[in-house]
């Protein structure tokens, strides 16, 4: 049986009497998005990163591989390059033929203002790259500490004649988790359809275990007792959201001739300090008969 996780493992709660206003079309939530983290990044200048593509000023087969994918990454998280080459040439992840860089790769951490213009230097780095014999090449990330930064690097080959230069914006969020389940409003009358949705408002992943993803529970014989599912998608186990995600939504009409106690509830894993955390978030409310 799932318990209810509480403050002091991780921060899971459902907030009872909020009455959300979900933006809902058609019966579905229009906004899969509970919390943007992306924002105060937004009107930053342009990131240049290295395309897909082999690079050109490269050996042939030689990948740059950015990290984060996103502009936001969790605290200890990487942040920077990952040099890989084509597995075409390789045994048991080894090259046949090696690929010789002759790269000084060079790291600038810089925070900045809330126009994304470098304030102070935080950190400087450098790599110096001689031969790489292995497809998952050297590393070049660092970690950083919470905060919105600019990480500018440039790669110099022989003489230290500049080859390419890159740079890319990154805002580091402490680890966190903060998880509840929203509804359309906070009283109902038997008859009307509740609309609910599981939002992530914490900075690490969510799995939600519950197939359906949302149930209907009602109050009774001093117990909660499902008495319906979600009508939203059939998620599989473990379905991923993150950081600042929200599930689509499920509706529930709620039976007639049947007031008084209701939840909402879903299973849900959490990810803290590499370790998993199960529990049950719930969103309660009252259901009225009509008269």
């Amino acid at each position: 049986m799932l318990g209810v996780l509480v403050a002091g493992a991780v921060s899971i709660h459902a907030q009872a009497g909020l009455a959300a206003s979900l933006e809902l079309g058609r019966g579905r939530c229009k906004s899969r998005v509970a919390r943007n983290y992306e924002r105060p990044l937004e009107g930053f200048p342009a990131d240049r990163l290295p395309s897909r593509a082999e690079l050109r000023y490269g050996p042939d087969g030689v990948r740059l591989r950015t990290l984060p994918r996103r502009r936001v990454a969790l605290s200890g998280s990487k942040i920077g390059f990952e040099v890989g080459v084509s597995r075409k040439d390789s045994a048991s992840g080894l090259l046949r033929h090696p690929r010789h860089l002759g790269w000084d790769v060079h790291l600038q951490q810089w925070s900045v203002d809330p126009q994304g213009r470098p304030r102070h230097l935080v950190r400087r780095f450098r790599w110096r790259l001689g031969t790489v014999r292995r497809t998952d090449g050297p590393d070049l990330t660092i970690r950083s500490r919470p905060g919105i930064y600019r990480f500018d690097f440039t790669i110099e080959g022989p003489n230290q004649r500049m080859l390419k230069s890159y740079r890319c914006y990154v805002r580091v969020l402490p680890r966190r988790a903060a998880v509840h389940i929203v509804t359309n409003g906070a009283r109902f009358q038997a008859g009307d359809t509740v609309i609910g949705q599981i939002q992530n408002m914490g900075t690490v992943p969510v799995f939600l275990e519950s197939t359906p993803y949302l149930r209907l529970e009602r109050f009774q014989d001093d117990r909660w007792t499902e008495i319906q599912t979600g009508s939203g998608p059939m998620w599989g186990a473990e379905s991923v959201l993150l950081a600042g995600g929200a599930s689509a939504c499920a509706g529930f009409p709620i039976p007639n001739e049947a007031g008084g106690r209701y939840r909402v509830s879903a299973e849900v894993e959490v990810s803290r300090r590499g370790r998993l955390w199960k529990g049950v978030v719930t969103k309660s409310f009252a259901v009225d008969v009509r008269s």
